[in-house]
């Protein structure tokens, strides 16, 4: 969830889930495991990004780095919107476009319903594209617009 504290009350089902195991930083202040759920404190030894490049499915809310991550690791993704967020709408487009994906409630995320959307997402085809990692035309960018300054 993005470092967001948040009531994870949607697991039960998750630990007995039969096909998928679920990794959940921030779930716990010391790693634990619950069934087939592993919770993880939000400062865990485990670089996110690895985790979301092991993911066949990431669930979560719309954000930046977590939609990045999503997209580069070519998994699938169930979503909470952030509506309040302008930029939620722009992320959930860009989602839908390049993942297979689903968008989820709060309340789905809570009673633990989201697990019918990752049964669902787990054998969906993967984007075959390569994927750009804009590093570089991020890079080029900043110097054609700030290089006098940054000299």
């Amino acid at each position: 969830m993005g470092g967001v504290g948040w009531s994870y009350r949607g697991l039960a089902a998750a630990e007995r889930h039969r096909r998928a195991w679920f990794a959940v930083p921030g779930g716990a202040p010391q790693p634990r495991r619950r069934g087939r759920v592993v919770l993880l404190p939000f400062y865990s030894e485990l670089y996110h990004p690895d985790l979301v490049q092991a993911a066949d499915v990431v669930v979560g809310k719309l954000g930046y780095s977590t939609v990045a991550e999503t997209y580069q690791a070519r998994a699938a993704m169930v979503y909470l919107a952030r509506p309040r967020f302008r930029e939620s709408a722009v992320l959930a487009s860009f989602v839908r476009r390049t993942a297979p994906s689903e968008e989820i409630t709060e309340g789905a995320f809570s009673d633990g319903s989201w697990l019918d959307a990752v049964d669902c997402l787990l054998d969906a085809e993967r984007p075959a594209e390569p994927r750009i990692n804009g590093a570089g035309e991020a890079a080029d960018a900043i110097l054609e617009r700030f290089g006098e300054v940054l000299r």
